[in-house]
Protein backbone atom coordinates (compact mmCIF):
# COMPACT_ATOMS: atom_id res chain seq x y z
CA UNK A 1 0.00 0.00 0.00
CA UNK A 2 2.62 2.46 0.88
CA UNK A 3 5.32 1.24 -1.53
CA UNK A 4 5.39 4.55 -3.15
CA UNK A 5 5.14 6.43 -0.75
CA UNK A 6 8.39 4.20 1.05
CA UNK A 7 10.39 6.66 -1.34
CA UNK A 8 9.24 9.44 -1.65
CA UNK A 9 11.57 12.30 -0.79
CA UNK A 10 13.02 14.73 -2.94
CA UNK A 11 17.05 15.11 -1.28
CA UNK A 12 18.88 11.20 -1.25
CA UNK A 13 21.62 12.74 0.02
CA UNK A 14 20.77 13.77 3.46
CA UNK A 15 17.89 12.60 5.91
CA UNK A 16 16.34 16.46 7.27
CA UNK A 17 13.94 16.02 10.01
CA UNK A 18 14.02 19.58 11.25
CA UNK A 19 11.49 21.14 9.71
CA UNK A 20 10.12 23.12 12.22
CA UNK A 21 13.76 25.51 11.97
CA UNK A 22 13.46 25.82 8.50
CA UNK A 23 12.60 24.43 4.70
CA UNK A 24 14.56 23.87 2.17
CA UNK A 25 13.91 25.41 -1.03
CA UNK A 26 13.28 23.10 -3.90
CA UNK A 27 14.77 23.29 -7.04
CA UNK A 28 12.02 24.77 -9.03
CA UNK A 29 11.36 27.15 -6.95
CA UNK A 30 15.23 28.48 -6.48
CA UNK A 31 14.70 29.24 -11.31
CA UNK A 32 11.53 30.56 -10.61
CA UNK A 33 13.76 32.97 -8.37
CA UNK A 34 16.54 33.80 -10.93
CA UNK A 35 14.39 34.46 -13.12
CA UNK A 36 11.74 36.78 -11.19
CA UNK A 37 15.51 38.43 -10.42
CA UNK A 38 15.86 38.69 -13.50
CA UNK A 39 13.19 39.74 -15.76
CA UNK A 40 11.22 41.16 -13.04
CA UNK A 41 13.47 43.66 -11.00
CA UNK A 42 11.65 46.60 -11.74
CA UNK A 43 10.63 48.58 -8.57
CA UNK A 44 6.72 48.45 -7.56
CA UNK A 45 6.62 51.81 -7.26
CA UNK A 46 7.90 53.09 -10.61
CA UNK A 47 5.02 53.72 -13.64
CA UNK A 48 6.89 51.20 -16.23
CA UNK A 49 4.67 49.04 -18.16
CA UNK A 50 6.01 45.40 -16.16
CA UNK A 51 5.49 47.64 -13.00
CA UNK A 52 1.96 48.21 -13.11
CA UNK A 53 1.75 44.44 -14.19
CA UNK A 54 3.87 43.44 -11.49
CA UNK A 55 1.43 45.53 -9.11
CA UNK A 56 -1.64 43.72 -10.08
CA UNK A 57 0.76 40.17 -9.74
CA UNK A 58 1.01 41.22 -5.37
CA UNK A 59 -3.09 41.91 -5.50
CA UNK A 60 -3.51 38.29 -6.55
CA UNK A 61 -1.28 36.77 -3.83
CA UNK A 62 -2.64 39.54 -1.37
CA UNK A 63 -5.83 37.70 -2.33
CA UNK A 64 -4.28 34.10 -1.63
CA UNK A 65 -3.15 35.11 1.47
CA UNK A 66 -6.89 36.31 2.92
CA UNK A 67 -8.20 32.79 1.39
CA UNK A 68 -5.62 30.93 3.27
CA UNK A 69 -6.23 32.55 6.18
CA UNK A 70 -9.74 32.88 5.72
CA UNK A 71 -9.47 36.72 5.99
CA UNK A 72 -11.09 39.16 3.27
CA UNK A 73 -11.10 42.27 4.70
CA UNK A 74 -7.42 42.22 6.01
CA UNK A 75 -4.76 43.99 5.18
CA UNK A 76 -1.79 41.54 3.77
CA UNK A 77 1.92 43.76 4.56
CA UNK A 78 5.10 42.05 3.66
CA UNK A 79 8.40 42.37 5.50
CA UNK A 80 11.64 40.79 6.26
CA UNK A 81 10.60 38.21 8.32
CA UNK A 82 8.41 36.97 11.04
CA UNK A 83 10.82 38.60 13.58
CA UNK A 84 10.00 42.08 11.85
CA UNK A 85 6.23 40.78 11.75
CA UNK A 86 5.75 40.43 15.78
CA UNK A 87 7.94 43.61 16.44
CA UNK A 88 5.36 45.62 14.27
CA UNK A 89 2.94 43.72 15.69
CA UNK A 90 3.63 44.57 19.18
CA UNK A 91 5.84 47.75 19.17
CA UNK A 92 3.07 48.62 16.85
CA UNK A 93 0.40 48.71 19.29
CA UNK A 94 2.03 49.53 21.67
CA UNK A 95 3.65 52.84 19.80
CA UNK A 96 0.02 53.74 18.80
CA UNK A 97 -1.35 53.68 22.53
CA UNK A 98 1.79 55.87 23.60
CA UNK A 99 1.55 58.54 20.90
CA UNK A 100 -2.42 58.68 21.07
CA UNK A 101 -2.08 59.18 24.97
CA UNK A 102 0.63 61.32 24.66
CA UNK A 103 2.92 59.41 27.42
CA UNK A 104 6.46 57.71 27.20
CA UNK A 105 6.25 55.53 30.55
CA UNK A 106 2.67 54.19 30.47
CA UNK A 107 2.06 52.02 33.47
CA UNK A 108 -1.68 51.98 33.11
CA UNK A 109 -1.85 49.49 30.43
CA UNK A 110 -0.67 45.97 29.87
CA UNK A 111 0.22 43.29 27.52
CA UNK A 112 -0.38 39.77 28.04
CA UNK A 113 1.75 36.77 26.73
CA UNK A 114 2.88 33.30 27.84
CA UNK A 115 6.50 31.57 27.70
CA UNK A 116 5.71 29.74 24.60
CA UNK A 117 6.02 32.26 22.72
CA UNK A 118 9.11 32.85 20.22
CA UNK A 119 12.28 34.05 21.77
CA UNK A 120 11.73 37.17 19.39
CA UNK A 121 8.52 37.99 21.29
CA UNK A 122 9.99 37.83 24.84
CA UNK A 123 12.94 40.41 23.65
CA UNK A 124 9.97 42.59 22.54
CA UNK A 125 8.29 42.75 25.68
CA UNK A 126 11.47 43.20 27.62
CA UNK A 127 12.16 46.41 25.67
CA UNK A 128 8.60 47.55 25.95
CA UNK A 129 8.75 47.01 29.57
CA UNK A 130 11.72 49.71 29.19
CA UNK A 131 8.87 52.18 28.66
CA UNK A 132 6.53 51.68 30.98
CA UNK A 133 4.35 48.54 29.40
CA UNK A 134 3.43 45.98 31.74
CA UNK A 135 4.04 42.35 30.89
CA UNK A 136 2.14 39.91 32.14
CA UNK A 137 2.65 35.97 31.40
CA UNK A 138 -0.32 33.23 31.48
CA UNK A 139 1.00 30.13 33.48
CA UNK A 140 2.06 27.24 31.43
CA UNK A 141 0.71 23.37 31.42
CA UNK A 142 3.51 20.36 31.64
CA UNK A 143 1.68 19.78 28.10
CA UNK A 144 3.02 23.05 26.77
CA UNK A 145 -0.72 24.60 26.77
CA UNK A 146 -1.51 27.69 28.68
CA UNK A 147 -3.97 27.29 31.60
CA UNK A 148 -6.78 28.65 30.08
CA UNK A 149 -8.74 28.57 33.15
CA UNK A 150 -6.09 31.55 34.64
CA UNK A 151 -6.58 33.44 31.41
CA UNK A 152 -9.43 35.67 32.46
CA UNK A 153 -6.77 36.74 35.74
CA UNK A 154 -4.48 38.37 33.47
CA UNK A 155 -6.90 40.53 31.49
CA UNK A 156 -8.76 43.52 32.03
CA UNK A 157 -9.64 46.47 31.28
CA UNK A 158 -6.07 47.96 30.72
CA UNK A 159 -4.91 44.95 28.41
CA UNK A 160 -4.37 46.43 25.59
CA UNK A 161 -2.78 43.18 23.21
CA UNK A 162 -3.26 39.18 24.15
CA UNK A 163 -0.60 37.19 22.09
CA UNK A 164 -0.52 33.67 21.87
CA UNK A 165 1.51 30.95 18.73
CA UNK A 166 -1.54 28.90 17.59
CA UNK A 167 0.94 25.87 18.61
CA UNK A 168 3.25 25.24 20.72
CA UNK A 169 6.67 24.96 18.03
CA UNK A 170 8.23 22.95 20.19
CA UNK A 171 5.67 20.05 20.35
CA UNK A 172 3.23 20.93 18.51
CA UNK A 173 0.79 21.11 20.67
CA UNK A 174 -2.55 23.50 20.31
CA UNK A 175 -3.29 26.53 22.13
CA UNK A 176 -7.08 26.38 23.18
CA UNK A 177 -8.45 29.69 21.82
CA UNK A 178 -11.94 29.01 21.95
CA UNK A 179 -13.06 31.26 25.01
CA UNK A 180 -10.79 34.13 23.75
CA UNK A 181 -13.81 35.68 21.87
CA UNK A 182 -15.74 36.65 25.24
CA UNK A 183 -12.76 38.29 26.41
CA UNK A 184 -12.50 40.33 23.67
CA UNK A 185 -15.91 41.09 23.85
CA UNK A 186 -15.70 42.20 27.39
CA UNK A 187 -12.30 44.03 27.45
CA UNK A 188 -12.17 45.10 24.19
CA UNK A 189 -8.17 44.71 23.07
CA UNK A 190 -6.38 43.27 20.09
CA UNK A 191 -4.92 39.59 19.58
CA UNK A 192 -2.05 38.62 17.95
CA UNK A 193 -1.33 35.17 16.51
CA UNK A 194 2.06 33.99 15.67
CA UNK A 195 1.22 31.24 12.84
CA UNK A 196 4.91 31.33 11.60
CA UNK A 197 5.27 27.14 12.79
CA UNK A 198 1.72 25.89 11.45
CA UNK A 199 1.14 27.82 8.46
CA UNK A 200 2.64 25.60 5.61
CA UNK A 201 0.17 22.88 6.91
CA UNK A 202 -3.37 23.86 5.98
CA UNK A 203 -5.60 26.90 5.94
CA UNK A 204 -5.95 28.80 9.10
CA UNK A 205 -9.41 31.06 9.99
CA UNK A 206 -8.29 34.36 11.80
CA UNK A 207 -12.13 35.09 11.42
CA UNK A 208 -13.24 31.60 13.54
CA UNK A 209 -11.02 33.09 16.35
CA UNK A 210 -11.48 36.91 15.98
CA UNK A 211 -7.69 37.37 15.78
CA UNK A 212 -6.71 41.01 14.78
CA UNK A 213 -3.29 40.25 13.66
CA UNK A 214 -0.95 37.26 12.76
CA UNK A 215 2.42 36.81 11.87
CA UNK A 216 4.11 34.75 9.30
CA UNK A 217 7.08 33.68 7.51
CA UNK A 218 8.27 32.26 4.27
CA UNK A 219 11.24 30.05 5.23
CA UNK A 220 8.64 27.83 7.31
CA UNK A 221 6.78 27.39 3.78
CA UNK A 222 8.70 27.36 0.55
CA UNK A 223 12.11 28.04 2.50
CA UNK A 224 12.83 31.70 1.26
CA UNK A 225 14.92 33.55 4.17
CA UNK A 226 14.61 37.31 4.47
CA UNK A 227 10.83 37.66 4.03
CA UNK A 228 7.68 37.09 5.84
CA UNK A 229 3.64 38.65 5.93
CA UNK A 230 1.59 39.71 9.23
CA UNK A 231 -1.83 39.95 8.57
CA UNK A 232 -3.38 42.91 9.83
CA UNK A 233 -7.54 43.53 10.85
CA UNK A 234 -7.21 47.53 11.29
CA UNK A 235 -4.00 49.56 10.02
CA UNK A 236 -5.11 52.44 12.06
CA UNK A 237 -4.56 50.44 15.25
CA UNK A 238 -0.62 50.03 14.24
CA UNK A 239 2.28 52.89 14.31
CA UNK A 240 4.47 52.05 11.26
CA UNK A 241 8.34 51.28 12.63
CA UNK A 242 9.84 51.54 9.07
CA UNK A 243 9.59 54.83 7.56
CA UNK A 244 10.59 55.67 3.97
CA UNK A 245 8.66 56.04 0.84
CA UNK A 246 5.01 55.55 1.86
CA UNK A 247 5.38 51.73 0.47
CA UNK A 248 2.43 49.07 1.78
CA UNK A 249 -0.23 51.96 2.04
CA UNK A 250 2.46 53.61 4.31
CA UNK A 251 2.94 50.91 7.23
CA UNK A 252 6.67 49.68 6.23
CA UNK A 253 8.13 52.15 3.83
CA UNK A 254 11.52 50.21 1.70
CA UNK A 255 10.93 49.06 -1.84
CA UNK A 256 9.60 45.31 -1.63
CA UNK A 257 11.27 42.43 -2.85
CA UNK A 258 8.88 41.88 -5.67
CA UNK A 259 10.85 38.14 -6.97
CA UNK A 260 10.86 36.77 -3.36
CA UNK A 261 6.79 37.53 -3.25
CA UNK A 262 6.69 36.36 -6.46
CA UNK A 263 7.85 32.84 -5.72
CA UNK A 264 6.26 32.65 -1.97
CA UNK A 265 2.78 33.76 -4.06
CA UNK A 266 3.13 30.93 -6.60
CA UNK A 267 4.11 28.50 -3.50
CA UNK A 268 0.68 29.44 -1.96
CA UNK A 269 -1.06 28.79 -4.92
CA UNK A 270 0.12 25.49 -5.25
CA UNK A 271 -0.56 24.32 -1.67
CA UNK A 272 -3.86 25.49 -1.88
CA UNK A 273 -4.73 23.24 -4.24
CA UNK A 274 -2.51 20.18 -3.14
CA UNK A 275 -2.35 20.69 1.17
CA UNK A 276 -5.11 17.92 1.95
CA UNK A 277 -3.24 15.25 0.00
CA UNK A 278 -0.13 16.58 1.64
CA UNK A 279 -1.67 16.72 5.52
CA UNK A 280 -2.88 12.45 4.27
CA UNK A 281 1.08 11.77 3.93
CA UNK A 282 2.18 13.92 7.39
CA UNK A 283 -0.04 12.02 9.19
CA UNK A 284 1.01 8.80 8.16
CA UNK A 285 4.92 10.00 8.41
CA UNK A 286 3.67 10.94 12.14
CA UNK A 287 2.16 7.25 12.84
CA UNK A 288 4.96 5.78 11.30
CA UNK A 289 7.50 8.08 13.07
CA UNK A 290 5.73 7.28 16.86
CA UNK A 291 4.97 3.79 16.57
CA UNK A 292 8.71 3.41 14.86
CA UNK A 293 10.00 4.77 18.13
CA UNK A 294 7.39 2.85 20.27
CA UNK A 295 8.83 -0.43 18.75
CA UNK A 296 12.39 0.20 19.12
CA UNK A 297 12.96 1.98 22.49
CA UNK A 298 9.65 0.34 24.33
CA UNK A 299 9.25 2.47 27.98
CA UNK A 300 12.59 4.22 26.80
CA UNK A 301 10.65 6.76 24.89
CA UNK A 302 8.88 9.44 26.59
CA UNK A 303 6.73 11.50 24.28
CA UNK A 304 6.49 15.51 25.19
CA UNK A 305 3.87 16.05 22.26
CA UNK A 306 0.18 14.67 22.54
CA UNK A 307 -0.49 11.82 21.02
CA UNK A 308 -4.24 11.94 22.31
CA UNK A 309 -5.31 15.73 21.76
CA UNK A 310 -4.97 18.93 19.44
CA UNK A 311 -1.78 18.50 18.07
CA UNK A 312 0.05 19.68 14.64
CA UNK A 313 1.08 16.92 12.60
CA UNK A 314 4.94 16.89 11.67
CA UNK A 315 6.28 18.19 15.02
CA UNK A 316 7.28 15.23 17.41
CA UNK A 317 9.07 16.08 20.80
CA UNK A 318 10.64 13.09 22.54
CA UNK A 319 12.79 12.07 25.11
CA UNK A 320 14.75 8.52 25.29
CA UNK A 321 15.89 7.60 28.31
CA UNK A 322 20.12 7.30 28.54
CA UNK A 323 20.43 9.29 25.41
CA UNK A 324 22.09 13.01 25.68
CA UNK A 325 20.79 15.28 23.06
CA UNK A 326 23.81 16.99 22.04
CA UNK A 327 25.71 14.37 21.45
CA UNK A 328 23.24 12.72 19.40
CA UNK A 329 22.49 15.49 17.25
CA UNK A 330 26.28 16.43 16.98
CA UNK A 331 27.26 12.61 15.55
CA UNK A 332 23.81 12.77 13.31
CA UNK A 333 24.66 15.28 11.78
CA UNK A 334 28.04 14.07 11.19
CA UNK A 335 25.92 10.99 9.06
CA UNK A 336 23.92 13.58 7.05
CA UNK A 337 20.74 12.98 9.75
CA UNK A 338 19.30 16.52 10.65
CA UNK A 339 17.12 16.78 13.63
CA UNK A 340 16.29 19.50 17.23
CA UNK A 341 16.34 19.30 20.36
CA UNK A 342 13.82 22.46 20.14
CA UNK A 343 13.65 26.18 18.78
CA UNK A 344 16.43 26.75 16.53
CA UNK A 345 17.52 30.43 17.55
CA UNK A 346 17.45 28.55 21.27
CA UNK A 347 20.48 27.21 20.15
CA UNK A 348 22.46 30.62 18.67
CA UNK A 349 24.34 30.66 22.25
CA UNK A 350 23.39 26.87 23.29
CA UNK A 351 20.63 27.95 26.21
CA UNK A 352 18.24 26.29 27.92
CA UNK A 353 14.93 26.59 26.01
CA UNK A 354 12.65 28.50 28.00
CA UNK A 355 9.79 26.64 26.38
CA UNK A 356 10.69 23.37 27.94
CA UNK A 357 11.46 24.80 31.50
CA UNK A 358 8.28 26.39 31.31
CA UNK A 359 7.01 23.31 30.74
CA UNK A 360 8.15 21.96 33.69
CA UNK A 361 11.36 20.38 32.43
CA UNK A 362 14.22 20.28 34.78
CA UNK A 363 18.07 21.23 32.91
CA UNK A 364 18.55 17.42 33.03
CA UNK A 365 15.53 16.33 32.08
CA UNK A 366 16.13 18.56 29.24
CA UNK A 367 19.41 17.10 27.99
CA UNK A 368 17.05 14.12 26.08
CA UNK A 369 14.43 15.91 24.66
CA UNK A 370 14.75 15.82 20.76
CA UNK A 371 12.37 17.52 18.06
CA UNK A 372 11.62 15.60 15.03
CA UNK A 373 9.63 17.65 12.39
CA UNK A 374 8.77 16.83 9.02
CA UNK A 375 6.61 17.99 6.30
CA UNK A 376 4.92 15.53 3.29
CA UNK A 377 8.41 15.68 1.51
CA UNK A 378 9.79 13.54 3.91
CA UNK A 379 9.38 9.50 3.46
CA UNK A 380 9.37 6.80 5.91
CA UNK A 381 12.21 5.34 4.89
CA UNK A 382 13.57 8.81 7.15
CA UNK A 383 12.82 7.69 10.19
CA UNK A 384 14.13 3.67 9.91
CA UNK A 385 17.64 5.43 9.22
CA UNK A 386 17.17 7.72 12.36
CA UNK A 387 16.29 5.55 14.21
CA UNK A 388 19.14 3.04 12.60
CA UNK A 389 21.66 5.84 13.51
CA UNK A 390 20.60 6.78 17.00
CA UNK A 391 20.92 2.42 17.99
CA UNK A 392 24.53 2.91 16.43
CA UNK A 393 25.06 6.01 18.23
CA UNK A 394 24.20 4.53 21.46
CA UNK A 395 26.50 1.18 20.67
CA UNK A 396 29.17 3.64 20.34
CA UNK A 397 28.28 5.88 23.58
CA UNK A 398 28.78 2.59 25.78
CA UNK A 399 32.19 1.33 23.54
CA UNK A 400 33.76 4.46 23.02
CA UNK A 401 34.16 7.22 25.47
CA UNK A 402 35.64 10.26 22.78
CA UNK A 403 31.84 10.10 21.55
CA UNK A 404 31.17 11.93 25.10
CA UNK A 405 31.74 15.69 25.29
CA UNK A 406 32.72 17.50 28.83
CA UNK A 407 29.73 19.41 29.80
CA UNK A 408 32.11 21.54 31.54
CA UNK A 409 33.54 22.35 28.37
CA UNK A 410 32.81 26.21 27.10
CA UNK A 411 30.88 25.45 23.93
CA UNK A 412 30.30 29.17 23.10
CA UNK A 413 33.70 29.82 22.27
CA UNK A 414 32.31 28.22 18.74
CA UNK A 415 31.14 31.11 15.78
CA UNK A 416 27.38 31.22 16.47
CA UNK A 417 24.86 30.05 14.13
CA UNK A 418 21.24 29.53 13.90
CA UNK A 419 20.95 26.22 13.39
CA UNK A 420 20.34 23.86 15.95
CA UNK A 421 22.93 21.40 15.05
CA UNK A 422 25.20 23.22 13.34
CA UNK A 423 27.43 24.44 16.06
CA UNK A 424 27.37 21.50 17.91
CA UNK A 425 28.31 19.71 15.02
CA UNK A 426 31.37 21.52 14.38
CA UNK A 427 32.91 21.26 17.94
CA UNK A 428 31.97 17.98 17.79
CA UNK A 429 33.92 17.14 14.51
CA UNK A 430 36.93 19.61 15.85
CA UNK A 431 37.03 17.18 18.92
CA UNK A 432 37.40 14.33 17.10
CA UNK A 433 39.48 15.93 14.28
CA UNK A 434 42.08 16.77 16.73
CA UNK A 435 41.70 13.24 18.89
CA UNK A 436 42.43 11.18 15.68
CA UNK A 437 45.32 13.08 14.85
CA UNK A 438 46.80 13.23 18.42
CA UNK A 439 46.65 9.27 17.46
CA UNK A 440 48.70 8.99 14.33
Amino acid sequence: MFKNFLNFTNNKEIVYLDKASTKPIKEKWNKLLFKENKNNFQNLSSISPQSLKNQHVIEGIHHSFRYWLDANDYFILFTSGATESLNLAFKGIAFKHILKNKLFANKEKNIVISLIEHKAVLEICRFLELLGIEVRYVPILKTGIIDKDKLSIYIDKKTILLSLPYINNETGNCQPFETIGKLKKKYNFSFHCDLTASLDFGPFSLKDYDIDIASFSSHKMCGIKGLGGIAISDINKICPLIHGGGQQDGLRGGTENFPAIKVWGEYLKEKIISYKEGQKKINILDSYCINAFKREFKNRVIFNSFLKGKRLPGIINLSIKGIPNNELIAFLSERKVFIGNGSACNNIHLEESKVLYAMGFSHEEQKNILRISFDENNCMRDFDTLIKNIKLFEHNLKTDKSLKIDENEDLNDVLPDCESYRKIALKYWFNQVWKNKDRK
